[in-house]
């Protein structure tokens, strides 16, 4: 079994980097004879195994599925290749990278060398084979061998047709180069647009970083600011609340001394009048006592009067009586 024409090209467009996101799909399954199906298999495993067919790209991640020729089986290799992106992400191929970093053309990428070495070789061995072929009808020619002479000119025609066609593909690759390198062109002015607007775009983002941040500090300044009035607001109220309580407690103070001194007064007047009082009273005492001499002495003198005897007998007033008047008068 000979390699797939032109896999070595693929190889080199690819990359080893990319392997991983490669599908190596096999297909033609619905034509095997389903009696024999190990041949099918057998053939697959050969494709993986050996290094000049799948086995490098399969040692590096490329994965292999096989097309049954149905829609299902179709729509699980589309599964496979979706799944393969979303988990890997983009890869970068190796001819991008020699296009768009390294600047090389295409017939100087890896792949383009590949294809040229591929049709070079595939030239060679057709005009080695149209040598051959010309050599041999040259001798079938000489041993006047028309029939044989005849094959070989159709096969000469065949091989000539042959590289008409390797021409005709020489210069579809040529036009290929052409129009790749005018959508490497078209890319590159594309990617510098793109730059353009993502580094604008970042402008645009630091500028709004940057005012944003000035917004914050504005606003914890201000809510600063805010604090610090409502602060000296409440130091303020604070400050009016001490001075009125210290107001309302000279107030109190002042209503308590004078509350004092009015009582000390009323203390005063109360013992003033109580004096008074025992004044009077003493006065009356003395005055009710007099008033008992007095009258003990008007009753002596009536009692005299009835009992002239008595006084004329003793020759004055008698003690007794007039003593027992005062002690009476005293007792009053």
């Amino acid at each position: 079994m000979a390699p797939p024409p032109f896999f070595g090209g693929i190889v080199a467009l690819c990359g080893k980097n990319a392997f991983g996101h490669v599908i190596l799909c096999t297909s033609m399954w619905d034509t095997l004879d389903t009696t024999v199906p190990e041949v099918g298999d057998q053939r697959e495993k050969e494709l993986i195994a050996r290094s000049e067919f799948w086995g490098a790209m399969h040692t590096g991640g490329s994965q292999v599925v096989r097309w049954l020729g149905t829609k299902d089986s179709a729509q699980t290799v589309v599964d496979k290749i979706i799944k393969i992106h979303k988990e890997n992400g983009k890869a970068m191929l190796k001819i991008q990278e020699e296009l768009v970093d390294e600047g090389m053309s295409l017939d100087k990428t890896g792949a383009g060398r590949e294809v040229q070495r591929e049709i070079i070789a595939a030239k060679a061995e057709l005009q080695q084979e149209i040598q051959q072929l010309q050599n041999a009808h040259a001798e079938m020619m000489r041993q006047s061998d028309e029939e044989l002479a005849k094959t070989l000119a159709t096969q000469k025609e065949a091989f000539e047709q042959r590289l008409q066609k390797e021409a005709e593909y020489e210069q579809r690759l040529a036009a290929a180069t052409s129009e790749q390198q005018q959508l490497i062109a078209a890319f590159e002015e594309k990617a510098a647009e793109y730059a353009l607007a993502r580094r604008e775009q970042m402008e645009d983002e630091e500028s709004f970083k940057d005012a944003q941040a000035h917004f914050a500090t504005e606003v914890e300044s201000l809510e600063k600011r805010i604090k610090d009035q409502e602060d000296l607001m409440e130091q303020r109220r604070l400050e009016q609340e001490l001075k009125e309580a210290e107001e309302l407690k000279a107030e109190l103070e002042k209503q308590r001394i004078d509350e004092e001194k009015t009582a000390a007064m009323h203390e005063e007047n109360v013992t003033l009048q109580l004096e008074k009082k025992a004044r009077r009273k003493e006065k009356m005492r003395d005055g009710v006592a007099i008033l008992g001499v007095v009258a003990g002495v008007v009753f002596c003198g009536r009692r005299r009067s009835h009992h002239e005897s008595r006084f004329d007998r003793y020759g004055g007033i008698d003690d007794r009586w007039l003593r027992f008047g005062v002690k009476n008068t005293g007792q009053l």
